[in-house]
């Protein structure tokens, strides 16, 4: 392992997808606007409050439900991805402040 490298970190990459030898590499998502707008709504909808969450999206081919909400995911990984660390955790200590905040206002409480 590399130094300064997380030792649960992803380090593949997949041409085709492990469960189920689908072809990864070069096939694309079918209707992704669709998906995404399906996606926010539901977030919006479920969980407004929440700042951050990962969506697990069904694509079936059953013709009468396409695409189905599995799960969302409310303590998401990074384990593919690349961010701005500062960002992020800036986002997130002023998420949870303004949290704090309305749980005490709420409560009658002063922060």
């Amino acid at each position: 392992m590399l130094p300064g490298r997380c030792p649960w970190r992803s380090h593949h990459d997949y041409e085709r997808h492990p469960d189920g030898d689908i072809a990864v590499t070069g096939n694309y998502v079918p209707d992704l606007k669709g998906i995404l707008a399906l996606v926010e709504e539901s977030h919006f909808k479920i969980c407004p409050d929440v700042p951050f969450a990962g969506w697990d999206v069904v694509l079936s081919a059953d013709e009468n439900l396409p695409v189905c909400l599995l799960e969302v995911n409310l303590s998401c990984n990074f384990f593919r991805g690349s961010f701005d660390k500062k960002m992020y955790l800036d986002f997130i200590d002023d998420s949870f402040s303004k949290l704090q905040s309305l749980r005490l206002a709420a409560d009658g409480r002063s922060s």
